[in-house]
């Protein structure tokens, strides 16, 4: 017998369907509202995994990493003293494996560098996939996620991931309650200026961030960083295992890869030396060099950076960026003349900002056109 329109509608599970059309349009709307619930972090994890997906020049000299190299260098400068593309895919917060996954997506999109320079901060090498649970999913495809959460053992890893990149309301759910929150306290959310911000100014220094000069004066948090732990220190197995993928796949591709050990404030490298930390991460950097012929080390420790140069205690402002950048620059143009290539562990030199011959927007300036623009905009 077949049920009249009455019974079906009776039978349907009309609240079930309502709630999925909620939650679709919930998602629907987080999903287009990317600069209301995001954060500075995320936007570039996200931004630099599409870069490198299929918007890069097919060559060059390119940056992966974490922020020290995203604030420590200057792809415009490195191109007028190479004569080549240079673009910078390092991340703010960035650990081996996204410096593999960013490089593996550069080269299926047929991007081969000339070089590629990188950074594994000891902070964020010593700390597991956990630290940026949030971030995955910003740049991971649902295949990398499950290659990640593989790798670290860890199948509640790959459920937050997956769960991550299938809802936005459960990926930026620390975004949203903070905007609620502020709505109830009658506040406006500054977010989307801070993420329009970077924008321009990474459009600006293809991909890097130039940070504003300090006025002089300014303290920095040394107490953070570089404080002894129970353990001492040691790369956690997941990015000592990505870190190898990485030197690995760019050694099939014949590309060399130049690491960077950046500078920090004098006091920072202090407490790096008296804990063991700086030793046992060299360390490893040379048992890393020791197995993959196409790594050097370029060693800015004890090269005079000093705290004008810097934008907090472990990140370069754009004169310190400049400086680090125009060494660099030197140094790449010696090596692909064939000069200085058979020194693996280079002392490279001291600060200094003569000679450089190009200017930078920062941090600073970027803000002030966005502001601009905005009122204009009004």
């Amino acid at each position: 017998m077949i049920p009249s329109s009455d019974e079906i509608r009776r039978r349907a599970p009309v609240g079930l369907l309502g709630t999925l059309a909620l939650i679709a349009l919930c998602e629907s709307y987080i999903a287009r509202n990317d600069l209301k619930f995001s954060r500075l972090e995320a936007e570039d994890w996200k931004s630099s995994a599409r870069v490198a997906s299929g918007e890069l020049p097919l060559g060059g000299t390119y940056f992966f990493g974490d922020s020290q190299v995203k604030f420590g260098v200057s792809p415009l400068l490195l191109e007028s003293r190479l004569g080549q593309p240079s673009h910078c895919l390092a991340i703010q917060g960035g650990q081996a494996p996204s410096s593999y996954f960013l490089l593996r997506k550069a080269l299926r999109s047929g991007v081969i560098p000339s070089a590629i320079v990188v950074d594994f901060e000891p902070h964020l090498a010593r700390d597991g996939i956990a630290h940026n649970s949030r971030m995955w999913p910003e740049l991971a495809d649902l295949g990398e996620c499950l290659e990640l959460a593989w790798t670290a053992k860890d199948a509640g890893a790959f459920a937050s991931m997956a769960m991550g990149r299938a809802l936005p309301s459960y990926r930026e759910r620390s975004e949203v309650r903070d905007n609620i929150m502020a709505a109830f306290r009658g506040e406006t959310p500054g977010m989307a200026a801070w993420l329009e911000m970077a924008a321009r100014n990474k459009g600006m220094n293809r991909g890097a961030l130039a940070m504003t000069r300090t006025s002089g004066g300014q303290t920095f948090e040394v107490e953070r960083w570089g404080n002894p732990t129970p353990e001492p220190w040691k790369p956690d197995p997941v990015n000592d295992r990505y870190a190898r993928k990485f030197l690995k796949l760019a050694l099939e591709y014949k590309i060399p890869v130049y690491c960077l050990l950046m500078p920090v404030v004098p006091a920072v490298q202090a407490k790096y030396e008296s804990s063991g930390m700086d030793r046992r991460h060299a360390d490893w950097l040379g048992r890393l060099q020791a197995r993959y012929s196409n790594l050097y080390v370029l060693d800015w420790r004890h090269s005079n950076y000093r705290e004008p140069a810097f934008h907090d205690a472990l990140h370069l402002n754009s004169d310190g960026a400049l400086s680090i950048t125009s060494a660099l620059g030197d140094y790449l143009k010696g090596c692909f003349q064939g000069r200085g290539v058979d020194v693996r562990w280079v002392r490279m030199p001291d600060f200094r900002l003569d000679g450089v011959e190009i200017a930078v927007e920062d941090s600073n300036r970027s803000d002030a056109f966005m502001r601009s623009t905005a009122s204009r905009r009004r």
